[in-house]
């Protein structure tokens, strides 16, 4: 009988904490994701994409109870490209809830950032290569997409979302109010040759690249032009981004001043544009000494 009792109690007790701890666990993810919503606040609407697919899977459980077991665990099963972007993610969510008081400890800080090969070189192609991708583009729609984000370094979704209230004709150049990474804007200089092609292909009075259904053109169309484009000119894989690239190492090496490729690219730091002057394998110091 008492057997039976106590059996009957603890049946009980089970299931009556159960949906308590549930409503326990349902409060704390609802704490989470405000706290990642301060947290992604004023960045960029690709940058948020990007953080919410680093730690999704991690936050299925509550903060709170995340180890650094389990963070390490999510940055191991990544791929090998995104390690480091993972890894980052996690410890800048972590330091900001450790500031803003949300946690007291913060286990992500025994968490280190997997080092990832340079691959600065492999995403730089020739002048020749860009001019062939031009050549072997009929639509001109497409072709004056890829020549502007060559020739202006843009990112993708900057370029897809330019608008012809963004542009101002001065005298012998053109210049283009840019909004890039958190918002912040940008004054970019192109020529009147490159404006004229965007306003010659022109199909709306809002937006410069336009898309065939209606709206401006969406990021994926946008890589898939390139990425077709860089097939024709014989190219195995060309990104939009890879075309910034160009822009950036192109420019230095003809001379233009780093701080000027910085501002025309919106690199919030000078670091990230030095890269550009140690990319090309072809070029080292033996070629100027002489024996």
């Amino acid at each position: 009988m008492n057997q039976q009792l106590n059996q009957e109690l603890v049946t009980t007790n089970h299931q009556l904490l159960t949906p308590r701890i549930e409503v326990n666990v349902n409060a704390l993810r609802e704490q989470d994701a405000r706290l990642v919503e301060m947290w992604l606040f004023g960045k960029a609407a690709n940058t948020q994409r990007n953080y919410r697919i680093a730690i999704g899977p991690l936050l299925v459980h509550p903060m709170r109870t995340i180890t650094l077991e389990d963070m390490q665990r999510q940055v191991t099963v990544a791929t090998e490209r995104s390690k480091p972007l993972v890894a980052a993610t996690i410890k800048s969510l972590w330091r900001f809830a450790e500031k803003t008081g949300y946690l007291q400890v913060n286990p992500a800080v025994m968490l280190d950032i997997p080092k990832q090969r340079d691959t600065m070189t492999e995403r730089i192609i020739s002048k020749a290569d860009v001019l062939r991708m031009l050549d072997r583009t009929d639509n001109k729609r497409n072709h004056a997409l890829i020549r502007l984000l060559y020739h202006a370094g843009l990112r993708v979704s900057e370029a897809c979302n330019l608008k012809w209230t963004d542009f101002r004709e001065m005298d012998g150049y053109v210049v283009m109010d840019t909004w890039g990474k958190g918002d912040k804007l940008r004054h970019v200089v192109i020529s009147e040759s490159v404006y004229c092609e965007l306003v010659e292909q022109a199909t709306s009075e809002e937006w410069v690249f336009s898309s065939r259904k209606g709206g401006n053109l969406e990021r994926q169309q946008a890589e898939r032009i390139v990425s077709e484009a860089g097939i024709r000119a014989g190219i195995a894989k060309v990104t939009p981004h890879w075309l910034r690239h160009c822009n950036a190492s192109h420019a230095l090496e003809a001379g233009c001043p780093v701080a000027t490729v910085q501002a025309s690219l919106g690199h919030a730091s000078l670091d990230t544009t030095m890269k550009y002057i140690h990319v090309r394998p072809d070029v080292g110091s033996s070629q100027f000494i002489s024996v």
